[in-house]
């Protein structure tokens, strides 16, 4: 390999310096506020986790008060009877339909495609 060797003037060289400089000051300032984002990332999840150990307790603490209150008598009254609603049952979401009709649609274009 052959070296090439190229002369520059001192304004040049003063001036690609600084260029280098200015690059690598940029640099350390996109470090500086990835750390920062990662100490807020951290601080977030701390959070969020002890918000979900709470959440879980108080839940826990509604269910057990809830088993102390007393069932309603509507037997005499001819009232329509009120169905206690769960809150403590999780919904499931129906994603099979919806996922069904996407794969679908990527067919159909995929067909038009072809």
């Amino acid at each position: 390999m052959k070296k090439v060797h190229i002369r520059l003037e001192y304004s040049e060289a003063v001036d690609g310096k600084k260029g280098i400089l200015s690059s690598e000051l940029e640099v350390l300032k996109i470090l500086k506020k990835i750390r920062i984002y990662k100490n807020m990332r951290n601080r977030e999840m701390i959070l969020k986790t002890k918000l979900k150990t709470k959440m879980r307790s108080l839940m826990k603490e509604m269910y057990s008060l809830s088993n102390y209150f007393p069932e309603e008598e509507t037997e005499g009254l001819n009232l329509p009877k009120i169905k206690r609603k769960n809150l403590f049952t999780r919904k499931e979401k129906e994603y099979s339909s919806d996922i069904e009709d996407q794969l679908k649609e990527i067919q159909d274009k995929l067909a038009a495609l072809s």
